[in-house]
């Protein structure tokens, strides 16, 4: 297939709740060429970062943008965006409402459509 060269060799599940996230990383030569993630329960804001040239102490990372994940929705990222970006999810407990500031506005379902803080629900994704 155009995403996947090879056939997947396995499935990660994680559960994160209302104020629980992860911090930016990569995911490593184990999943190379492609990570998909799959949104279940919730919408995800996926932070989107530079991957530092360095790691050192004190090394800042630069945010490039969030992208807004809808309920059942399918993100793929290869090429670039698998070995030059780290992401991850904030440990909040509500969410902005998708504006132009996600890379990926306008959202393309109107449950998010309106304006101000939506509350974190249980995320679950595959």
């Amino acid at each position: 297939s155009t995403f996947f060269p090879k056939a997947p060799n396995h499935v990660l599940i994680n559960e994160y709740l209302p104020g629980q996230g992860i911090m930016p990383h990569e995911d490593g030569p184990l999943y190379f060429p492609a990570v998909a993630i799959l949104s279940l329960e919730s919408p995800i804001a996926l932070d989107i970062y530079e991957k530092p040239k360095e790691e050192t102490e004190g090394s800042g990372r630069t945010k490039i943008g969030t992208m807004w994940l809808e309920p059942r929705s399918l993100f793929i990222f290869t090429d670039d965006v698998y070995t030059h970006y780290l992401h991850g999810i904030q440990e909040i407990t509500s969410d902005s409402v998708p504006d132009d500031s996600f890379l990926n506005f306008p959202p393309l379902s109107s449950s998010s459509s309106s304006s101000g803080e939506m509350p974190k629900s249980s995320v679950i994704d595959i």
